[in-house]
């Protein structure tokens, strides 16, 4: 999915602006195939849970929190 606009399908969020940005520069940065990015939550609640030894792309949202996201391709794959 290369291509398409940085999001989560577990929450239905759509990333814009500066975390567009961010999640698109380090998904080019770190080769990734995949535009779905989960936080480690999403991942345990689909059965997919994040491969040891990842590390999370941070991103903030307006209420100055952080969160701590990993692309698809960091999870650990379907069976």
């Amino acid at each position: 999915m290369l291509g398409s606009a940085p999001h989560n399908p577990v929450k239905g969020t759509k990333y814009k602006a500066t975390n567009r940005k961010i999640l698109l520069r380090e998904q080019s940065r770190q080769g990734y195939t995949s535009s779905c990015w989960y936080t480690y939550h999403n991942a345990l609640r689909i059965g997919r849970p994040v491969r040891r030894g990842e590390t999370a792309t941070q991103i903030h949202i307006r209420s100055g929190r952080c969160y701590s996201l990993f692309n698809e391709d960091q999870l650990v794959p379907r069976m």
